[in-house]
């Protein structure tokens, strides 16, 4: 259960009254415990690791590790989900021999909310320096960015407390996106990248993954 603050005349039936209704259903799914879109964002990224061998057995054998044993992930998915969506909608990215664009694709586990050694790492899989930011001549040969990151539940970064689940303003993921976004961001000296949240089972608890899509280096030269 769950009670807005009162509603004051003037607010009735207006867009105060509506985010006043939404914050409560918010907060009493909250209190009850419901985290189907977690759920299901944590079935897809146990699905993925077992098509990809990245985890053994049967699906039957993960259901009662799904949001409790975070050690099982997989490194190399993304998943979302909302309420709107009633089927599996899939997107494979990878480096095919039958593929003859110039682009790759190269992927890195986030260990945390400050491994930017990951971004680091991922940049080299692709032939592009970094020598703290990436050079303008090399920035262009990027064409995608996808993060997936997720607060630590153990509320330590590096051994130190952090407050993202604690605070009563901001979502926890917001504040995660935030930070993660702007690491990376930081290296790559541009913001144009997708961040997302929500990434239970997808990467390293308290971490995630990192995709960079970016052209071939040229060698004609």
């Amino acid at each position: 259960m769950a009670f807005s603050q009162p509603v004051a005349a003037e607010e009735v039936g207006r867009a105060a009254q509506i985010r006043s209704v939404a914050e409560a259903v918010v907060s009493a799914i909250a209190d009850a415990g419901i985290r189907s879109m977690a759920y299901a964002r944590a079935a897809g990224a146990f699905g993925v690791g077992i098509a990809l061998n990245e985890l053994g057995g049967s699906a039957d054998e993960y259901e009662t590790a799904l949001l409790a044993d975070f050690i099982l992930h997989s490194p190399r998915d993304s998943i979302s989900s909302g309420v709107e969506i009633d089927r599996h909608e899939i997107i494979v990215l990878g480096n095919s021999p039958a593929w003859t664009g110039p682009l790759r694709i190269a992927h890195q586990p986030m260990a945390d909310a400050l491994d930017i050694g990951s971004v680091y790492k991922v940049l080299a899989e692709l032939g592009i320096p970094a020598d703290h930011q990436v050079r303008e001549e090399d920035a262009a040969r990027i064409a995608g960015v996808i993060v997936k990151c997720e607060p630590d539940r153990r509320n330590r970064i590096h051994g130190q407390r952090h407050t993202m689940l604690d605070d009563t303003d901001i979502n926890a993921q917001r504040h995660m996106r935030s930070a993660v976004g702007g690491m990376v961001a930081s290296v790559l000296g541009d913001g144009r990248i997708f961040v997302s949240g929500g990434a239970e089972h997808q990467g390293p608890d308290g971490g995630g993954l990192l995709a960079v899509i970016a052209a071939a280096a040229d060698t004609s030269s």
